[in-house]
Formats: structure tokens, sequence, C-alpha cells
């Protein structure tokens, strides 16, 4: 029996311009995100040679740049990165809020589309990113961070962004629950 958020998910990307093949649309997919994209492994056993964007790539015959940073919140990498990180063109996979968090503040922290505008907040920094690749005119895919509670303030800021922007966004918990218990 398939799991119904997982429908939802499919159903959100085909109308939102992305078809079953979308990956292979793509030259490039880069990988916004923190320890978990560079590829950290629990319990401090270090890195993996297997990162979620290696296999992506392996999987899709797309280039996956990684552009993880272990540690990283959204205001980390946006300092860190945002004007290096963000100069690729293509399939933009961005999961970050898994450290520091982002609010429930959206609304405020990321109006309008002048970046000078944002808040620096975790949250207004994670927008910052966002525009910053629209503004290059590409796409986006939004992760939301695994978690017992996806009504969390990070997980309603990530699809509130993905809203805002028109991008699709993937509720990992309920993938990796189906993945997992089936």
């Amino acid at each position: 029996k398939p799991n119904v958020e997982v429908l939802k998910v499919a159903n959100d990307f085909y109308y939102k311009g992305f078809s079953n093949s979308c990956l292979s649309m793509y030259d490039k997919i880069i990988c916004v995100g923190d320890s978990l994209t560079e590829g950290a492994l629990s319990s401090g056993l270090g890195f993996s040679d297997c990162t979620y964007p290696q296999a992506l790539s392996r999987l899709s015959g797309c280039e996956c740049i990684n552009e993880g940073n272990s540690g990283a919140t959204a205001t980390r990498w946006w300092e860190a990165f945002g004007q290096t990180g963000l100069n690729e063109h293509g399939l933009y996979i961005v999961w970050l809020g898994t450290n520091g968090g982002l609010t429930d503040t959206v609304a405020t922290d990321c109006a309008g589309n002048d970046l000078t505008q944002f808040a620096d907040t975790h949250t207004g920094n994670l927008g910052k990113i966002l525009q910053t690749i629209v503004n290059h005119g590409d796409k986006f895919i939004i992760l939301e961070i695994p978690s017992q509670a996806s009504d969390s303030d990070t997980n309603k800021a990530v699809k509130d962004l993905a809203t805002q922007y028109d991008m699709p966004n993937i509720p990992l918990t309920y993938i990796l629950n189906d993945y997992y218990l089936h």
C-alpha cells in the first residue's frame, strides 16, 4: 500500500513543472546542506565515501555537486558560501535546518525579493539562499528535516518557503518512515 504523503509529494512535483524524469533534464544537481549532505555518519563514525549526492549522481546520471558543510546552519552556510556556492546553473536540492533550526517567521524574515530586506536569522538566510537560486533563473527542491513532529517550526518554515517560491518540498519524515517500515 503506497504512502499517501509520498503520493502527495509526487503530485506536487507534477503540478510545479517537474516530470518523472525531471532529474535527467538537468546537467547538474547542486546539493546544498549540512553534514547530512556532506556525508557525515551517525554516532561519530566520520564521513562516508557514499553520500546522498554521490548516490543521486549514480541513479540519475547527472553530475551532482556536493555543497554540504558539516555543522552549517542556514546562516553559516549563507555567510560562507552564499556568494560562491550558488554560482552553478542546474537544479538545487536544499537541505538546511537540522542545525540551529528555523522559526515560523517566513512572512516577516523573507518579505519581497530584495536580499537586503531579508532578516539576518536562520530563516531569513535560508530565504536569501533560495532567492539567489531563483534570481539566477534556476529551480530548487527543498527538503524538510526528518522529525517526529512534522509540524515543527523548521518544517513549517520549509513548507512556507516552498509555497512562497512555488517550488516543491519533500517531507523526508514520511518517506523515510515508509522506507524503513516496509
